[in-house]
C-alpha cells in the first residue's frame, strides 16, 4: 500500500526569514510542549547537517553516530534545501 511507503514526518525544522536553518525539534516533543513555551527555547540548535556534495558514505556515518531518523541538507548559506531520510541512505548503502 502507499501508506507503507510514505515518509513519516518526525522532525520540524525552524528557519529564519533568509531560509537559514535555525533549529530542529522532534514532532512528538513539539506536540507535548507547553503552548506558552517558545520554540526557540525548546528546539535543538546544535545541528548536524549534510550538503549537496556529501556522499552516501558520509551520510551513513552520521546516521551511525547519531540516532537520527533524518538529516537536513543545507547549502553554503546554511539554508535548508532538503532532508535525507535514514531509510533511503540505508537502502542505498546496501
Amino acid at each position: 500500500s502507499r501508506a507503507k511507503k510514505a515518509d513519516v514526518v518526525v522532525y520540524v525544522y525552524a528557519v529564519g526569514e533568509d531560509g537559514k536553518l535555525l533549529g530542529v525539534m522532534d514532532i512528538k516533543e513539539l506536540l507535548r510542549a507547553d503552548p506558552s513555551e517558545r520554540l526557540a527555547d525548546q528546539m535543538t540548535t546544535n545541528l548536524v547537517t549534510l550538503t549537496a556534495e556529501s556522499t552516501i558514505k558520509e551520510a551513513a556515518k552520521l546516521f551511525a553516530r547519531y540516532s537520527f531518523r533524518a538529516i537536513p541538507v543545507v547549502d553554503d548559506r546554511e539554508a535548508i534545501i532538503g532532508v535525507v531520510p535514514y531509510r533511503d541512505v540505508m537502502e542505498l548503502k546496501h
